[in-house]
């Protein structure tokens, strides 16, 4: 089970930061942008991540971790994350 931002990377993603001595700051994970470079490696373009990340959405509802109500606000920052870094 995983959300679609984690099936579907545009970050390399970590739970946990152990450089971090404050605890909460050790939990609170972190993200590394993947380059230019290994994002086009992954995907083809901007329509190809948005296409895997709807597909990786339709799995994580039908596997009860998101509902359908969270589709617009989650596309919609997916579409956002696509321009940005796919552009």
């Amino acid at each position: 089970m995983r959300l679609p931002d984690v099936e579907v990377p545009l970050a390399q993603h970590c739970g946990l930061r152990p450089d971090e001595s404050d605890i909460l700051a050790r939990i609170s994970g972190s993200s590394v942008v993947f380059s230019e470079d290994q994002l086009r490696s992954m995907y083809s373009g901007p329509s190809d991540y948005l296409d895997r990340y709807g597909q990786a959405f339709d799995a994580a509802v039908a596997e009860g971790i998101l509902v359908e109500e969270e589709r617009t606000e989650m596309m919609s920052a997916a579409y956002a994350a696509a321009a940005w870094a796919l552009a």
